[in-house]
């Protein structure tokens, strides 16, 4: 970087930064980017940005910087990744502060050593970081069982754009005070403050983790989706309809997880093979194969340019699962059943006319089924003519009175979030 803002960043962190490219509504840009080493580091290059009135994106892996809308401007990304450490680890109490920069998976290696865990497993989480996880409240194939990321998050240390910084909540479980601040900032992707720790309560590490998958007709498996769903003797931890996983292929299946102790879980199997008799083939998957199959298909955009995500009131999905299988412009799905969440790609990206009629027309869809679909990855070109997120109806005045009053600059990611926040 030279001259301006470069000069004064180089002088904060040192010289040798990148760049990379964003996504704006004037097209691909490519951008300044900062790797801060510390805290300290951060809070005066936001300190410089502020001053110059200069767009700061958040960032830690990556792996969501063209998430939501394109920005209206870009200037600078601010990358934490080498904030990476475990600030405090309290076994007994079952808590951790961790700086932003940690990967989700170097913290459950750590808390795993102590039988704990902190049950998330979003897309690529083998890199995913504690920031951007938080941030984007992102979640994977646990999430009707064991949650997202606002319902573990009891703590956090904030940034804010004009340097000065901030906490809400804090190490106690029990301690409410400011919890609804941190409910604020979780999934705000980076709109509001750049988060710099969070603290987390911690789980019991399950004994057993087993995964049964089942084959047949569409019909009959979204049916007996239904019913696993609804039955009181079977609680699967994941229950996810899934098309397309290799390479487009429309194979279909019905995969049913189990997550408990090794007793609880066999008797689970047990009473699932007991009620799945004749017109369905049925395989097995534990330990390493089985969280193979699950990292695929919470990862199920990593090959595609255009990923969707309809989320609709659990009992709504089977009707919409059926319009989005029946979809021939869709090429792989995986529907969490429990959670009502769908998340699919789209093929033939390089014709923008039809994956722009497509998404409004799943949009559409998602609506009348009393729900919503979200963009997360698309061509810009797409992203010009469709909103990432829709219409999200008398909240977004709020919301924007609270962006106003946290970053009346709007030098956070300016357009990325509803509404173009």
């Amino acid at each position: 970087m030279s001259g301006g803002i470069g000069q004064l960043l180089e002088s904060i962190v040192g010289p040798g930064t990148n760049e990379v490219r964003v996504q704006t509504t004037t097209g691909p840009q490519c951008v300044p980017l900062v790797s801060v080493a510390s805290l300290e580091e951060l809070i005066e290059c936001l300190k410089a940005c502020s001053a110059e009135k200069t767009v700061v994106i958040p960032a830690g892996a990556r792996t969501w910087l063209d998430c939501g809308n394109p920005l209206r401007r870009a200037g600078v990304v601010i990358s934490l990744e080498k904030l990476n450490r475990i600030v405090d680890y309290s076994p007994a109490d079952l808590t951790i502060i961790a700086e932003a920069g940690l990967v989700l998976d170097r913290l459950n290696e750590t808390v795993g050593a102590s039988r704990q865990w902190l049950p998330l497993d979003p897309p690529r989480r083998s890199i995913a970081t504690i920031g951007g996880v938080v941030s984007c409240n992102s979640s994977g194939t646990l999430r009707a069982s064991f949650g997202v990321p606002r319902d573990y998050v009891i703590g956090l240390r904030l940034a804010h754009v004009d340097g000065s910084t901030s906490k809400s909540g804090g190490r106690v479980v029990k301690n409410v005070a400011g919890y609804d601040m941190n409910k604020l900032y979780v999934g705000s992707f980076g709109t509001l403050a750049v988060v710099t720790h969070a603290i987390f309560k911690l789980r019991p590490l399950p004994d057993c983790d087993r995964t049964i998958l089942l084959r047949g007709n569409r019909n009959a498996l979204i049916e007996l989706a239904g019913e696993l769903s609804q039955t009181r003797e079977l609680r699967p931890s994941s229950l996810f309809m899934v098309s397309g996983l290799d390479d487009g292929s429309r194979d279909e299946l019905l995969a049913v997880r189990f997550v408990d102790d090794e007793a609880a879980v066999a008797e689970q199997v047990r009473r699932l093979l007991k009620k799945v008799t004749s017109g369905f083939e049925s395989e097995e998957r534990s330990s390493g194969a089985g969280h193979d199959f699950w990292r695929d298909i919470a990862e199920i955009d990593a090959r595609r340019s255009c990923a969707l995500k309809i989320s609709v009131p659990p009992a709504r999905l089977a009707e919409t699962l059926l319009k989005v299988l029946g979809a021939t412009s869709v090429n792989a799905v995986s529907a969490d059943v429990l959670a009502g969440i769908v998340r699919l790609t789209l093929g033939d990206v390089q014709d923008g006319a039809r994956v722009v009629e497509s998404i409004r027309a799943l949009r559409l869809s998602a609506e009348s089924a009393g729900g919503t679909l979200v963009v997360e990855q698309a061509p810009a070109e797409v992203k010009k003519l469709v909103d990432a997120w829709g219409e999200i109806g008398n909240s977004l005045h709020l919301m924007r009175q609270v962006k106003e009053r946290f970053d009346p600059e709007s030098l956070l990611n300016p357009g990325k979030f509803v509404g173009g926040i």
